[in-house]
């Protein structure tokens, strides 16, 4: 018996929350996505943003917060973290 070609993936699941106009634009408060393990935030950006291309344009921006903290676009993702875009909010 061979051994197999290659190496496997393993999956990163995070659920993603939406806040304000995100929230709106998504008609939902959550998404669960899947990601190869050893993604930062920067690449969590850019699968949503091609994923859902009519939320791209405020991605940019997005503070980010993972389980409850704000992190940076270096920050590695880990199974089960919970990921929020917070869009800025101008009120008057």
């Amino acid at each position: 018996m061979s051994e197999p070609v290659g190496r496997s993936v393993s999956i990163v699941r995070v659920n993603v929350l939406w806040f304000a106009e995100l929230a709106d634009r998504m008609n939902e408060r959550e998404t669960v996505i899947e990601l190869p393990e050893g993604v930062a935030v920067r690449d969590l950006r850019d699968r949503v943003g091609d994923q859902f291309g009519h939320i791209a344009d405020l991605l940019d921006r997005c503070m980010v917060a993972i389980n409850g903290e704000y992190a940076g676009p270096e920050r590695v993702l880990k199974s089960g973290d919970q990921v929020a875009f917070i869009p800025p909010v101008s009120g008057g």
